[in-house]
């Protein structure tokens, strides 16, 4: 699944919100890790500071997940 960096903004920020639901439970951080390990593989620029984002998304550019990766956002997207 190959999102556009403007979905993928939502899709980041529900998997923070999936990966700190639960503090008892391990897992899910652990799964969520190499999603943004994706994402930072793809997007080596990507904003590291809140101000980074101030001229919003890059257009043009996109993440790529794999199906079970695709599987957990959307998962996290629907809660």
């Amino acid at each position: 699944m190959t999102l556009q960096v403007s979905d993928w903004l939502q899709a980041d920020s529900a998997l923070d919100n999936e990966a700190s639901c639960d503090p008892g439970d391990d897992q899910v951080p652990e799964m969520v890790l190499p999603i943004r390990e994706t994402r930072w593989a793809q997007l080596p620029d990507w904003p590291t500071e809140p101000a980074g984002f101030a001229a919003g998304p890059r257009s043009g550019k996109t993440v790529t997940l794999t199906p079970p990766q695709w599987a957990l956002t959307l998962t996290a997207l629907n809660r």
